[in-house]
């Protein structure tokens, strides 16, 4: 139970907020009207046109997908990797995917799972017993 809290808190808080801003965005967007952005500032833009935005939540949620399923890997095959690793494996190919594919969105989700890894790593060293 309190992993799945872990994974709610790690996760999906995460993806909200970020579904928030996303929502101010297009609010802005919308609210500018026929003017648009000068192409001088192209690069304020955080995705170029519709088709961006889609293929940038596309990539956010496989990578999402994919932990999903190496969790249920992991639990059918009596967890050998523990939450941490498979965390941190997922975050890691989350950023490589936004390094590779120049995708914001996925790169912020993925440095927010390499904190929470950090965090629940340095938990665990603290919390060892010392002989």
């Amino acid at each position: 139970m309190i992993f799945y809290l872990i994974l709610v808190g790690l996760f999906v808080i995460p993806l909200f907020i970020i579904g928030l801003i996303v929502s101010f965005i297009i609010l802005a967007i919308r609210r500018r009207g026929k003017k648009g952005i000068k192409e001088k500032d192209w690069y304020l833009q955080p995705f170029l046109s519709k088709e961006d935005f889609i293929s940038q939540f596309f990539f956010l949620f496989s990578v999402f997908f994919l932990g999903l399923t190496l969790l249920a890997f992991n639990k059918d095959l009596g967890e050998p990797l523990s939450w941490r690793t498979i965390l941190l494996l997922v975050s890691v190919v989350g950023v490589a995917i936004a390094y590779y594919f120049k995708v914001i969105y996925t790169l912020a989700v993925s440095l927010i799972g390499l904190a929470g890894w950090w965090g629940g790593s340095s938990s665990r060293v603290g919390t060892r017993k010392r002989h």
